[in-house]
């Protein structure tokens, strides 16, 4: 499943790769040289964003809820992100899931995350990227998925799997406002 995230200038080059991930949806690059705006468009997924060129390299996650803000990305150079697929909250963020909806944590004092930092800047394209986060991701990353999002997950992954809610709701039994909400 792709949807489109972002919204910028043609200046900006972007690339994307989706993932073979359970929580993963997509790999993705920016280049951005002239700080053009970066927007995202509301998803209901988290990004990981790993920023570096100009200035200091930083670590981000951060998403947006699926309401109509606007969210601007700092890149004003390069960036290599991971979108997790909407619904995903990993474990270890959980208890600041307050403060990455809508908006960015920073993570550069993890020393999980630092060290991945400097290891993805190390390496040249996108394909490489993904493969050392993935190979570093997978070891730490757990995520409880509520009963409903596994359900959908399953639907959207088969081939043709696209839903319309009401089936899924009739299939699960919970409520059409429950169901927007996972």
């Amino acid at each position: 499943m792709h949807s489109q995230t972002y919204c910028f200038d043609r200046a900006v080059a972007y690339e994307e790769i989706p993932a073979q991930h359970r929580f993963i949806e997509a790999y993705f690059q920016f280049h951005n040289p002239c700080g053009h705006a970066i927007r995202v468009i509301p998803d209901g997924a988290l990004d990981l964003t790993f920023l570096y060129g100009h200035g200091q390299p930083a670590v981000y996650v951060g998403g947006t809820a699926l309401h109509g803000h606007e969210r601007s990305v700092p890149i004003d150079d390069r960036a290599f992100g991971v979108r997790l697929r909407p619904g995903i909250v990993l474990d270890c963020f959980r208890g600041s899931m307050g403060d990455m909806l809508d908006a960015s944590l920073c993570l550069n004092d993890e020393p999980l995350f630092k060290a991945l930092l400097e290891k993805i800047i190390a390496q040249p394209g996108l394909h490489r990227k993904a493969a050392l986060f993935q190979e570093a991701f997978t070891p730490w990353a757990t995520a409880r998925l509520h009963p409903l999002t596994q359900q959908l997950l399953r639907r959207l992954d088969h081939p043709g799997g696209r839903s319309v809610l009401e089936d899924l709701v009739q299939e699960t039994g919970y409520s059409h406002t429950h169901a927007n909400r996972v």
